[in-house]
């Protein structure tokens, strides 16, 4: 079958799939988006994907990248100048605690675990996993947060933590990559100073530009085209610049925010009538990558990993907010809320295939990463409702009414 039929075949299967999905998710009390991942699992290669021959080629990983290009965008037009330093402190001790907490559990776990089974596991595979372990996927995040309303302190830190999260995390497996290696701790630390300060000054140039033109012109079917050509323009820019795509669009909208404090619907509005659609096409893809053999094969650690990261993240989340004077609010829910991990992850257990002192155990950890990943999307967007419906942030009018 032609590849170009192929592809507009499976855009149509997963748009409609999964928005069964979705609202089937949605008239059973549950976020839209744990539907989209359901529909794209059962469209997947070792289920309805393979009766089907449907092909999941190279092409669905530059629309993810700019699907959460996207998403990033929107993520960064969220945060709220104001409220960040108000919580600026707060959303810092999460940021610190959660990594340092998801690491430590996970790690502990994969030497502790393995010795006591008498498994020959190596200290270095426990800390490849622990590397991987601090990112947090954001889209899932913000999915559930836009498709119910949500607003308040832990809203907010919520916001400003996984606008952090992976830049951290980025940092973090660098330094781990470089120190198995042997490699020098400085060159490694400017290398991932410069790939995160260059993201931020891509996007900030980004949204200067981007800020200009919408003011000077006042056709608003133009505004939807501009702003996603930038958004496009400036995850491609990151990518070939190799700087952080996630931080470069996110900055985009962080600093779009700041320079049109009066004229943001503009640029912002647009981009939102899309947003719905943009999740249901990147969470069924994300669910297409689903291959029942190694979940079943690697079961154990998928579920050993599974395990330990949530634990560390809840602990540390709730141990930082504490420490930077959170609120009990904040310091009950926020971790909740930081269970999901995808791409970011996958990406960084896909590149340890290139470090030399990784390269025995990276086929290994991809699976645990890939295995673990479909739990996690599952399983994260209704914990973040529960978080936000404990803390009492979501919206009041919801009924079953989309944006």
């Amino acid at each position: 079958m032609d590849s170009l039929v192929t592809g507009s075949l499976m855009l149509g299967l997963l748009t409609l799939g999964g928005l069964l999905g979705g609202v089937g998710a949605e008239r059973l009390g549950l976020p839209r988006v744990a539907g989209y991942v359901m529909a794209g699992v059962l469209l997947s290669p070792s289920l309805l994907g393979g009766v089907l021959a449907l092909d999941a080629g190279v092409w669905t990983g530059e629309f993810t990248a700019g699907a959460l290009g996207v998403i990033a965008y929107l993520i960064g037009g969220s945060l709220n100048p104001a409220q960040l330093r108000r919580l600026g402190k707060v959303i810092l001790g999460v940021v610190f605690g959660e990594t340092a907490g998801a690491m430590l559990i996970v790690a502990l776990s994969f030497v502790l675990i393995p010795w006591w089974l008498g498994s020959e596991l190596t200290p270095l595979f426990a800390l490849a996993l622990a590397a991987v372990a601090c990112t947090t996927a954001p889209a899932a995040t913000v999915a559930v947060i836009h498709q119910y309303r949500a607003s308040g302190p832990v809203t907010t830190t919520l916001l400003g933590v996984v606008a952090l999260d992976d830049a951290v995390g980025i940092v973090v497996f660098s330094l781990v990559t470089a120190l198995a290696n042997g490699d020098g701790v400085t060159g490694t630390l400017f290398t991932s100073v410069r790939e995160i300060f260059g993201a931020i000054v891509l996007g900030w140039l980004g949204a200067r530009v981007l800020a200009l033109s919408i003011a000077r012109q006042s056709r608003t079917e133009l505004d939807l085209p501009l702003t996603l050509g930038m958004i496009l323009l400036i995850n491609g820019l990151a990518q070939f610049l190799e700087v952080s795509a996630l931080l470069a669009c996110m900055g985009l909208g962080f600093f779009v925010r700041l320079s049109l404090p009066t004229g943001t619907r503009k640029a912002f509005k647009p981009v939102e009538y899309l947003e719905e659609t943009v999740f249901v096409l990147f969470f069924t893809l994300a669910g297409v990558h689903f291959e029942l053999p190694v979940l079943v094969q690697f079961m154990p650690w998928v579920l050993t990993y599974y395990l330990a990261r949530m634990i560390g993240k809840l602990l540390g989340a709730r141990i930082g907010a504490g420490l930077a004077g959170g609120s009990v609010t904040v310091r009950r829910n926020v971790g909740w809320g930081l269970i999901p991990q995808a791409g970011v992850a996958v990406g960084l257990s896909l590149a340890l295939a290139d470090q030399p002192a990784f390269s025995e155990i990276a086929v290994a950890v991809v699976n645990i990463i890939i295995g673990s990943t479909l739990l996690y999307e599952l399983t994260g967007p209704l914990l973040t409702r529960f978080a936000l419906a404990r803390a009492g942030e979501l919206g009041k009018k919801r009924g079953r009414a989309t944006r």
